[in-house]
């Protein structure tokens, strides 16, 4: 036991899932530990009380505030994604796994159509969002990755307990986006599509022990 640590920290499954979720965002507010999550705000609050008491979350106040996990958490956070966290069927994990690297090829390539665009000269420019059709025709190319990475959550779900929770996250971010809203595309730290991606990636990794690769940038 790391010195401080209540039992409750060691053993409270909501505090398992908010460390585990500080260590796979690095950094973020209450509410985005919420919504990560899918338990109550002052659950949360609660839980981010009982880890920075035994010294596994710390609080930086500033511009953008919000909660990191400690040096110490990384250690127990390891016990975890090998014990109460971990996957239930590694070899089919792992599959869907491989299944959701091939998407990443093709979400990266759509995420980059998004920001940038040919212009009249052939050349790459920034994406104004100003050309409806062009737009329209990148969120429909994300609208096909999204189901297929809907089934590979549901592949997952069986023994991946927060498959699920991506799978909403993600369905969500896409309603937003296909409503108007463009930030849920790309925009960091909003939970835009990128953003869920891109957890639900470092989750996947950190929870299978798998080494980062050029093709996970």
């Amino acid at each position: 036991m790391f010195p401080g640590m209540t039992d409750a920290s060691l053993d409270d499954p909501t505090d398992q899932l908010v460390l585990h979720t500080l260590v796979v965002k690095g950094y973020c507010s209450e509410d985005a530990a919420a919504d990560a999550t899918g338990l109550q705000l002052e659950a949360v609050a609660r839980s981010l009380a009982r880890l920075s008491g035994a010294g596994l979350a710390q609080y930086r106040d500033g511009r953008i505030s919000g909660w990191s996990p400690s040096p110490a958490a990384r250690a127990r956070h390891r016990e975890l994604v090998e014990g109460p966290l971990a996957v239930a069927d590694r070899a089919r994990a792992m599959a869907a796994y491989e299944r959701f690297s091939a998407l990443n090829t093709k979400f990266k390539h759509v995420c980059t159509d998004w920001q940038v665009r040919p212009g009249a000269d052939g050349t790459l420019i920034p994406n104004e969002h100003n050309d409806v059709a062009y737009d329209a025709a990148v969120i429909a190319r994300l609208g096909e990755i999204h189901a297929s990475a809907s089934g590979v959550c549901s592949e997952l779900a069986p023994c991946f307990s927060r498959a699920a929770r991506y799978q909403d996250r993600l369905a969500t971010a896409l309603a937003a986006l296909e409503a108007g809203d463009r930030d849920r595309f790309t925009r960091p730290l909003c939970g835009s599509y990128h953003d869920v991606w891109m957890e639900l990636h470092q989750d996947l990794i950190v929870t299978l022990g798998l080494a980062r690769t050029a093709a996970d940038t």
